[in-house]
């Protein structure tokens, strides 16, 4: 069960920050028209909220405001790609060598999740920072759906939390179990003579 959540999990932490990555290292103006020509969608705006002036004007000062922090998004993404990778190919290595465990695997597995903590906690903090600049941009619409848009932002703001808590738990919790002496007994013994 461990090794599928970590499945997804690196799958998922890997494209993440693949698109992180491959964002913000094009051009400013790339990245700002990217984000104006899909204002709708990258801000999570209903495309009938304010005038289309209006959504521009808040597209570009999100834009801003995360171009602005790319010197940290971009390493971070490293980092979490990083540790998306060790996570996936660890587990898959694990998973897939029940007969005849692998202590790489196990420990790839392991040290993909010390590096996801850490790393996670600087996206949380940064990904709460993304949603104050929406809400604060979104003060800027004239239509009133935008008092129903700011009270979404907060759910936004909720969620983000609760996931960052789950895959907290999810990765202290494998790089415990997979450190116990029993653990690393197990894999240790099978890999013997066979990597």
């Amino acid at each position: 069960m461990l090794a599928i959540i970590g499945f997804f999990h690196g799958t998922m932490g890997s494209l993440r920050a693949w698109n992180t990555i491959k964002s913000f290292t094009g051009s400013h103006d790339v990245f700002l028209s990217a984000v104006q020509r899909e204002a709708s969608q990258a801000l999570g705006l209903d495309p009938s909220l304010g005038t289309a002036t209006e959504r521009e004007r808040v597209a570009a000062r999100k834009a801003e405001a995360l171009w602005s922090r790319r010197g940290v998004l971009l390493p971070l993404a490293g980092a979490a790609g990083i540790s998306a990778i060790l996570i996936l190919l660890g587990s898959l290595r694990s998973a897939t060598r029940i007969l005849r465990p692998s202590d790489w695997g196990r420990a790839a597995w392991q040290l993909g999740a010390l590096i996801g903590v850490p790393c996670l906690v600087l996206e949380t903090i940064v990904g709460d920072l993304h949603i104050r600049d929406l809400a604060v941009a979104l003060a800027d619409l004239t239509d009133p759906l935008s008092v129903t848009l700011r009270e979404h932002v907060a759910l936004q703001r909720q969620v983000l939390f609760a996931l960052a808590a789950l895959s907290a738990f999810y990765m202290l919790g494998v790089a415990r179990y997979l450190g116990s002496a029993a653990v690393k007994r197990y894999f240790a013994s099978g890999s013997e003579g066979t990597d």
